[in-house]
């Protein structure tokens, strides 16, 4: 997407969990015109320094989920109560990046099945559960071929590890990735972990389309159907709870 001259961009300084959820709520709740995009890979923007001054440019490196107020007119950004949670600069001249809008579907409505983890985030962001939704969060006791056959042609966000027809297994290891520039996984660390996964063999056409992200050892634990970039957990603790929230940006 093309960014245009005069644009406000902002990353996230030093934000915890709980103030990121309330950004995003925020954001969605003030972005009635559509004008939020989001950066989905690290992206060089030449911004403007000390001024408005063009001579005082500099290229800067944006991490993924970077915010991005389009007019000129920008208010939504650059209203003080966001100021201490975000680095905000002037964009100093066209420029092209990998991102999307906030909100690509043009409201804050899903559809929401289930009433697990992935549901109450839904919540927390301020997104309204709504049946004729084209996006759905999937976290309850769905069974496996039920889950294969309404959803993996739609847009998705869903946790499978409470599927009623799914055995878990217990795993301990570290998390291992392979595309470090996804902007699922991008600067989030690599700890230990000690959780029960869902064995991906289990979704038998899921295995087949699905690209595995993200490894607990050698086992999967998030999946991405590249078709439509939808996000599935195999498994869910509250560690994976800043994953969940950049999957539904990702995903919404």
């Amino acid at each position: 997407m093309k960014i245009g001259e005069h644009s406000i961009i902002c990353e996230l300084v030093d934000v915890e969990l709980r103030g990121y959820v309330n950004l995003i709520r925020s954001l969605l709740l003030a972005d009635t015109a559509g004008r939020i995009a989001l950066i989905l890979k690290p992206s060089v923007v030449p911004v403007v320094f000390r001024g408005n001054r063009r001579d005082n440019k500099k290229s800067v490196v944006f991490p993924p989920f970077s915010f991005i107020e389009e007019d000129q007119g920008a208010t939504v950004l650059s209203d003080n109560s966001y100021r201490e949670r975000l680095r905000c600069f002037n964009v100093a001249e066209d420029v092209w990046v990998e991102g999307k809008k906030l909100l690509t579907t043009g409201e804050r409505a899903v559809q929401c099945i289930g009433s697990g983890p992935l549901i109450r985030l839904t919540n927390e962001l301020g997104l309204i559960c709504r049946d004729d939704s084209s996006v759905n969060i999937v976290d309850g006791p769905l069974a496996i071929s039920d889950y294969e056959g309404r959803f993996l042609n739609r847009k998705h966000v869903a946790n499978v590890a409470g599927f009623k027809d799914v055995e878990l297994k217990k795993v301990t290891g570290g998390l291992r990735y392979y595309w470090r520039t996804h902007p699922l996984l991008y600067g989030l660390p690599s700890n230990n972990l000690e959780m029960k996964i869902a064995p991906l063999s289990r979704f038998k056409k899921l295995s087949v389309i699905g690209k595995p992200l993200l490894y607990i050892e050698d086992m999967p634990l998030i999946i991405e159907l590249p078709h439509n970039n939808s996000i599935v957990f195999l498994g869910f603790n509250e560690y994976l709870v800043e994953y969940a929230l950049r999957s539904i940006l990702y995903v919404l």
